[in-house]
Order: structure tokens, then C-alpha cells, then sequence
């Protein structure tokens, strides 16, 4: 029964997420040009958005073709966080132009990361 209602609560935060971009572009008369991954963002906000994204209708409809993705880290402790898994994912899973490109910059001495795809 609790993974029901995790399904429930995936299911109803991936529909939120769609309706709110959807309405968001639509003010916008315009795609997104990229997204950001806030680094405050729980894995679970990671998975919601990979399955939106992982749509090619929904890429299409949302993102402009060579759209971009950021994910920044602060005070990375792990070596390869859920942040840049999901920046792979966008590089290998759903890029629509070559070459897609992976670029991290660090800033050691603040603890922040920025991952660029």
C-alpha cells in the first residue's frame, strides 16, 4: 500500500510539474531555451523531471531544439551526485543536436560545481 501511494504522490507531482511548464510557456508565447536544476531540489524532483522530458513530444512542444542544461552543486560530498546523472541523461537521452557537450566547472574553494550540458 505505501508504494501505491508513492506512486500516487510521483504521479501527481509529475502532473503538477507538466501542467505548470506547459502554462508557464504558454505565457511566455515562447520554448524554453533551458533548464536549471536548483540545487535545493530533492532526487525525487530529478526523476519527476526526467520522465517528462525523457517525452519527445513534451521536449518538443517545451524546449527549443539546442536548449541547454545547468546543474548546479553546492557542498558536493559524493563523487557523481543524482544532479549530474540526470545532466548525462539529458546529454545522451535526449539531445537533438551534435555535438552535445559536457562541461563541469569547479569552484573548490566555495564547494560549488556547475555542470553544463
Amino acid at each position: 500500500e505505501n508504494n501505491g501511494t508513492l506512486s500516487q504522490l510521483f504521479f501527481a507531482c509529475e502532473h503538477e510539474l507538466r501542467q505548470t511548464l506547459f502554462g508557464a510557456a504558454k505565457k511566455l508565447g515562447s520554448k524554453f531555451q533551458g533548464i536549471v536544476i536548483d540545487p535545493s531540489a530533492p532526487i525525487q524532483m530529478g526523476q519527476v523531471t526526467h520522465k517528462i522530458f525523457n517525452s519527445t513530444q513534451i521536449r518538443h512542444d517545451l524546449l527549443v531544439d539546442e536548449f541547454f542544461v545547468l546543474a548546479p552543486e553546492i557542498d558536493n560530498t559524493n563523487s557523481v551526485s543524482w544532479r549530474m546523472t540526470l545532466l548525462e541523461l539529458f546529454r545522451t537521452e535526449m539531445i537533438q543536436f551534435d555535438p552535445a557537450l559536457h562541461i563541469d566547472v569547479s569552484f573548490d574553494t566555495y564547494g560549488i560545481e556547475l555542470g553544463i550540458f
